[in-house]
């Protein structure tokens, strides 16, 4: 486990439930910032978990759609849904909406598609080309397609797609000379400048280019501070929040529109529901599904510890 990876995702979805309360700044910061760990993440299983295409898909399906599933009911059930409508019903438990019923689980479209694009890399390993190179081509050609069909209708897309591909760069450099430096001062000054990035509201730029080049340069130097052993202290309280930041992320849109708290107090009260959503559903399910999956996969007769 990347343990500043973790530290990352619990910073990331906190300050998206301080943009969906206080309404400020955030929300864009947040997902680039997720976006940009699970650019690296992906990079790192296919290079370094040698497992097969159905093994890597279910695996990713199981982890994230049980409780995105359950949250979705959650807010039909409640009649808080965002265009509760069949088609859109449909499309949003398929991953396949831009607009989903729970109106936070748009970014999951985007993960559950760049999921598939590195199943499909994966499958078509036998061709000898590089998966990476396989990944980013099609991440490029999709992300040119959609914005030439969004803007036809007049849709502010943000190139979500190539966000992607800035962990996956991340994770080359990560394994590099460049890395393997020990500059400080600059790792430092990167993290400050980064900082200020991120702490800059709506420059109304474009999501790529603005919180893009922020959640990089933000993930690059946390990458950069534990291999060089600066963050090699574990604080279990961080680590709660990464481990519970899905859990956060998914619920916290629920929470706001259940309870009629004042606003500082609606923010804790997110997180702390969204830490026991982690605790008593996510992970849970995690270990259950984990455990059905490796039973399936013994019995076909792989090792997916490899």
């Amino acid at each position: 486990m990347f343990v500043s990876l973790q530290y990352l995702r619990g910073f990331a979805a906190i300050i998206v439930v301080y943009y969906h309360i206080f309404g400020t700044w955030g929300g864009n910061q947040g997902v680039a910032i997720f976006f940009v760990i699970s650019g690296f993440i992906m990079a790192y299983l296919i290079n370094e978990k040698q497992r097969g295409w159905e093994h890597f898909l279910l695996s990713r399906y199981l982890r994230v759609a049980p409780l995105y599933y359950i949250a979705t009911l959650l807010v039909l059930l409640l009649g808080i849904g965002y265009d509760p409508s069949v088609l859109r019903i449909i499309t949003s438990f398929g991953f396949i909406s831009l607009g989903t019923v729970l109106p936070v689980g748009w970014t999951l479209t985007y993960e559950f598609i760049f999921y598939s694009i590195c199943t499909f890399a994966i499958a078509m390993s036998f061709f000898k080309l590089k998966k990476e190179y396989m990944i980013y081509t099609i991440l490029i050609l999709i992300d040119i397609a959609l914005y030439t069909i969004l803007s036809y209708k007049n849709y502010d897309y943000g190139h979500y797609f190539l966000v992607f591909l800035y962990g996956m760069v991340l994770y080359r450099l990560y394994y590099s000379t460049l890395f393997e430096k020990r500059s400080y001062f600059m790792a430092i000054m990167t993290l400050v400048i980064s900082m200020i990035i991120i702490s800059i509201t709506e420059i109304k730029i474009n999501f790529f280019i603005e919180y893009g080049v922020m959640a990089f340069l933000l993930v690059g130097v946390m990458l950069y501070f534990e291999k060089h052993n600066i963050l090699n202290k574990k604080v279990d309280f961080l680590l709660l929040l990464g481990n519970a930041s899905y859990s956060i992320y998914i619920s916290h849109w629920i929470v706001i529109q259940v309870f009629s708290l004042q606003k500082i107090s609606l923010f804790f009260v997110s997180i702390v529901i969204g830490v026991l959503v982690y605790f008593i559903i996510e992970r849970p399910l995690h270990k259950y599904t984990k455990h059905l999956l490796n039973k399936e996969y013994k019995i076909k007769g792989f090792d997916n510890e490899k």
